[in-house]
C-alpha cells in the first residue's frame, strides 16, 4: 500500500478543513514507517471526532498545535483496539500523529476525520471588569436594555462576570429584570464603588432574576454572574420618587428637635437577606448598640423613635443602615514552581517552591503535595501523588520558599519513556517525551477551599522528561552510552552505576543494554529545558 501520510510535520497529509461530511482514507504503516502525520484546519468553533480503526497492530494517535510543539490530546488504547479522539476546538491548524507503539508487523488503519460546527464565539458586550462596565446611561420609566452571553462556551471561552453602570439623577424606585436565560444566572446590585453590595437575586435554574427597591440618586453598578453558558436580556428602569422632604427635625437623639416632650425610647427593627423586618429591640433608650450577624448575609436596620408625651414617627420607606459582614479567608497559592533538573535520569527530582498566602487571614497547618502526571492537567485518576510535604502556619500577605528531592518510580518512568519512544525510528531522530511534576495544596489547610485546587488554583506545574539511554548527557544517545551499559552488565545497584539500570529493578541486564541499542542516535526533547525555552 502506498504511504500518502508523511513522517514529518513539513510533510504532513493535508486533509484541508473539516466539516459536518466525514473524510474517510486509508493508509499503512509499518516496520519501516513508524510515524504518520496529517494536517487539517478548522474555519470556526467545532466538536472534532478523529478515529483510526481496523488495525491489526497497537497504534497510538496524538492531536497537536499549529506548530506541533504542544500535544492537546492522545488516545492510546492496549492491542487493536481504535483510537478515538472527541473533543472541541477552536478555529485554527492542528496536526494528526498516528504512531506504531510495538515492534512487528504493518498495520493498515483507517483513518476518519469530522468537525460539527458550534457556532462563533459569542461577543462579550459588557465588561468583565469595572473599568469595563457597560454603561445603561441615566435610568427613566423608559427601561435600557442590553442583551449577551455568559458562561461558560463549550470549554472554548469562559466568561463568567459581566459588569453594568447605571445612573440615577433623582431618587427612585428601580425595577432590574435579568430573562431569557436557559441556565442559572445570578444578578446583584452594588453602590458605586463597588465596596458595598445592596441587593441580590439567586434564583435556581433558568428562573428570571429581578431586583427592585428605593434608592437615592446616584451611580450603581450590577454584575450578572454564571459559571453555566447562558444569552440572557437585562432591563433596567426607575421611576422617580421625587425630592427628599426638608427634615426639620433632627435625624438622631442628639439632635432632636426640642418640641417640649423629648425622644423617650426607640423600636429598631431588622431584615435579613431582604426578609421581612422583625422586630430586634423594643423601647430601648441606647443611642449604640452592637448587633451580632453572619458573614455573607445582608442586615438592614431602620429605627422608629416614641417621644415622652407618647408619640410615635412613621416608619421609614427605605433602610437607615445596611451592611453586609464580609468573612476573612486565608488563600494560599503556589507563585513558583521548579524542577531544576529537568532531566529526571536517575529518577531524582530537584524541586523549588514558593507558596504566598494572598488571603485576608492567617492560614495554620497548611500541607502540600508532589504531584507526578504524564500531562499539564493535575488531578486525573493515573497521577501520583510522590512526597506529601507539611508547611506550617503562614500569616497573611507572607511567603515561604522550600527546596526539596523527591525520588520518583524508575519502572513507571522507563515503562512511559519505552512507551513514547519506540524502537526504530531511526537516527536523528527526536524524542517527545515530557512528563510534569506539580505541587498542590490541601484545601483542608484552608478556610476558602473552592481557590486551591478544585479550580485549578493555588497550585503550578513544570515539565521533565526521562530519557535514560543518553548516560553521558550530551544530547544524543551515541555507542559510548551503549558501552557504558554493556560493561556493567550483571552488576546489581547501588553498588553498579544506578544510571545503566534503566527499569530500576537493581540489576543490571541485557534487556538494559538492547535498550539503548535500539536507540542509536535518539535525541533528548530539549523542549523541557527551561534553557531551551528562554
Amino acid at each position: 500500500m502506498k504511504d500518502i501520510a508523511g513522517s514529518t510535520l513539513e510533510t504532513a497529509f493535508d486533509l484541508e478543513f473539516l466539516s459536518n461530511v466525514s473524510k474517510i482514507l486509508t493508509n499503512e504503516i509499518g516496520d519501516r514507517d513508524f510515524t504518520d502525520y496529517y494536517r487539517f484546519e478548522l474555519a470556526e468553533n467545532s466538536l472534532v471526532s478523529l478515529l483510526v480503526s481496523d488495525l491489526s497492530q497497537d497504534t497510538t494517535l496524538f492531536l497537536r498545535n499549529s506548530d506541533g510543539s504542544r500535544e492537546i490530546a492522545r488516545s492510546a488504547n492496549t492491542s487493536t483496539v481504535d483510537e478515538k479522539i472527541e473533543l472541541n476546538l477552536k478555529p485554527d491548524v492542528y496536526f494528526l500523529h498516528v504512531s506504531r507503539t510495538a515492534n512487528g508487523e504493518a498495520t493498515p488503519y483507517k483513518l476518519t476525520a469530522q468537525a460539527t460546527s458550534l457556532g462563533p464565539t459569542p461577543v462579550d458586550n459588557a465588561g468583565e471588569i469595572l473599568d469595563k462596565a457597560k454603561d445603561l446611561g441615566v435610568l427613566s420609566s423608559q427601561p435600557s436594555s442590553a442583551s449577551d452571553f455568559i458562561g461558560n462556551f463549550n470549554g472554548l471561552v469562559n466568561d463568567t462576570v459581566d459588569y453594568y453602570r447605571f445612573e440615577l439623577v433623582e431618587n427612585s424606585q428601580i425595577d432590574i429584570k435579568l430573562h431569557g436565560l436557559s441556565e442559572n444566572a445570578s444578578l446583584f446590585l452594588y453602590n458605586s464603588d463597588l465596596t458595598r453590595e445592596l441587593r441580590r437575586s439567586t434564583n435556581s435554574s433558568n428562573i428570571e432574576e429581578v431586583i427592585t427597591g428605593n434608592f437615592k440618586a446616584g451611580m450603581y453598578y450590577l454584575r450578572v454572574n454564571s459559571s453555566d453558558g447562558t444569552t440572557y436580556n437585562l432591563e433596567a428602569s426607575a421611576i422617580s420618587l421625587g425630592a427628599i422632604p426638608v427634615d426639620k427635625a433632627g435625624e438622631d437623639r442628639d439632635a432632636a428637635r426640642d418640641d417640649g416632650s423629648g425622644i423617650a425610647t426607640y423600636d429598631i427593627y431588622v431584615s435579613v437577606n431582604d426578609g421581612d423586618y422583625e422586630l430586634w429591640l423594643d423601647n430601648t433608650a441606647d443611642t449604640t448598640v452592637t448587633y451580632t450577624g453572619e458573614a455573607g448575609r445582608t442586615y438592614q436596620f431602620y429605627s422608629v423613635a416614641k417621644d415622652n408625651v407618647g408619640y410615635t414617627e412613621d416608619a421609614p420607606r427605605t433602610a437607615d443602615a445596611t451592611t453586609t459582614p464580609v468573612e476573612a479567608i486565608a488563600t494560599v497559592v503556589a507563585t513558583t514552581f521548579d524542577v531544576t533538573n529537568d532531566h529526571v535520569i536517575t529518577g531524582q527530582a530537584n524541586v523549588t517552591f514558593t507558596l504566598a498566602n494572598q488571603g485576608t487571614t492567617d492560614a495554620t497547618d497548611i500541607s502540600a503535595a508532589i504531584v507526578y502526571s504524564n500531562d499539564d492537567i493535575i488531578g486525573n485518576e493515573d497521577d501520583l501523588i510522590v512526597e506529601t510535604i507539611s508547611i506550617g502556619d503562614l500569616v497573611s500577605g507572607g511567603e515561604i520558599n522550600q527546596s526539596i528531592s523527591v525520588q520518583l518510580s524508575r519502572e513507571l518512568l522507563n515503562s512511559r519513556a519505552l512507551a513514547d519512544d519506540v524502537t526504530g525510528l531511526g537516527s536523528g531522530y527526536v524524542s517527545e517525551s515530557y512528563d510534569y511534576l506539580g505541587i498542590v495544596i490541601d484545601p483542608d489547610s484552608e478556610a476558602n477551599s473552592p481557590l486551591n485546587a478544585a479550580s485549578q488554583k493555588g497550585m503550578s506545574t513544570d515539565d521533565i522528561t526521562y530519557f535514560p539511554w543518553d548516560i553521558d548527557g550530551n544530547g544524543l544517545v551515541t555507542p559510548t552510552d551503549a558501552i557504558f551499559v554493556i560493561n556493567r552488565l550483571g552488576q546489581s545497584t547501588p553498588k553498579a552505576d544506578i544510571r545503566a539500570d534503566f527499569d530500576g529493578n537493581e540489576l543490571i541486564t541485557p534487556t538494559d543494554a538492547i535498550s539503548a541499542i535500539n536507540r542509536l542516535g535518539y535525541g533528548i526533547n530539549s523542549i523541557v529545558f527551561e534553557s531551551f525555552n528562554s
